[in-house]
């Protein structure tokens, strides 16, 4: 709302004054800032503070979606849901943004993180994601990778996006060196000598930010139709999709319970 408000301290030595945040109806971003030399602080709260917002069920490709943006994330167990040596997971994304050819004027870099199986040290899971490199010129590129310890490969594709544009995105591999990138059901990009395979996975999926929750890593858009298979098999445009033998994972993001919010 732009409100600003202060206190002023007479003293020195530690002391506890009360930072009133509104109700979570206001949403937003409050900035606390001390000017003195030397001074220190810290937030402390006698409830938890939440570090993002949670996502939440909006319009989507078919029925409901969830939205990811300003650092909205959801996590699910890997167990049960990815396996290793094969697999495809498919999606449909909605960006909030437009993904123009080459920019006139440099603007901070960005992943827009849509699925991210890895650990803390970025290692041991696959990824799907979108990159803005930021400087003049640059253009947004989606990117399909897996990762083992240090290590590890992808392909990638540019990208020419619209806000508000649904594509449905692919990301296939089969151990030990296979990729396979679709966008709209077409095949973009490929290899078959990739390197680097993960040795084991990880164990949570984010879907929203990467797996640090980096800052400069929300997804900002709506994700639908999820689905994890545990072979590599070309793209279902169909939908709602359905689960079937080789699916681990369906999530059509129409009910509230879909929502299993990890918070902070």
């Amino acid at each position: 709302s732009g409100k600003v408000t202060s206190t002023k301290i007479d003293r020195g030595g530690l002391d506890v004054y009360r930072l009133t945040i509104p109700a979570d109806g206001e949403r937003g971003t409050y900035k606390v800032e001390a000017k003195a030399t030397g001074c220190y602080f810290w937030l402390a709260a006698d409830v938890p503070l939440l570090s993002s917002p949670p996502p939440v069920l909006v319009e989507g490709k078919f029925g409901k979606g969830l939205k990811l943006a300003d650092g909205a994330k959801l996590d699910l167990p890997v167990e049960g849901h990815l396996n290793l040596d094969e697999g495809t997971i498919e999606l449909w994304f909605q960006p909030d943004w437009d993904a123009p050819s080459g920019r006139t004027e440099a603007v901070p870099y960005h992943y827009h993180q849509l699925f991210d199986s890895r650990d803390g040290e970025y290692d041991y899971g696959f990824v799907l994601y979108l990159y803005d490199g930021g400087k003049v010129g640059d253009g947004k590129g989606l990117i399909a990778a897996w990762a083992d310890k240090d290590k590890s490969d992808n392909v990638s594709v540019p990208v020419q996006w619209k806000k508000g544009e649904w594509h449905h995105l692919a990301f296939a591999w089969k151990k030990p060196s296979q990729l396979r990138l679709y966008i709209d059901g077409k095949l973009v990009a490929s290899k078959d000598d990739g390197k680097d395979f993960p040795s084991k996975l990880s164990a949570t999926i984010r879907l929203g930010m990467n797996s640090t929750e980096s800052p400069n890593t929300p997804a900002n858009g709506v994700l639908d139709e999820l689905r994890i298979s545990r072979i590599m098999r070309p793209p279902d445009l169909s939908a709602p999709l359905k689960a079937d033998s080789d699916t681990l994972l369906l999530k059509h993001f129409d009910a509230q319970d879909e929502l299993p919010v990890a918070r902070q």
